[in-house]
């Protein structure tokens, strides 16, 4: 449970850095600049909810085994 914590924080952390590192340096117009940021941040909650997903299953497949009648 550690690990997926670890996990979130760093991903949330990279998630900020990331958007303030492009507002700054962006040769690009705002409305562009947006477009991206969006595009950007859907890949990311795409991979987001994929690897909460995969934890899941994992999680359950642990549960199950270890109510599994003997």
């Amino acid at each position: 449970m550690k690990t997926f914590k670890r996990f979130i924080q760093g991903l949330f952390f990279g998630l900020i850095t990331g958007s303030l590192i492009t507002l700054l340096f962006a040769p690009e117009e705002g409305s562009e600049l947006r477009k991206k940021i969006v595009t950007r941040f859907q890949e990311m909650s795409s991979q987001f909810k994929q690897a909460a997903n995969q934890k899941k299953a994992e999680l359950e497949e642990e549960i199950n085994q270890y109510l599994k009648p003997k």
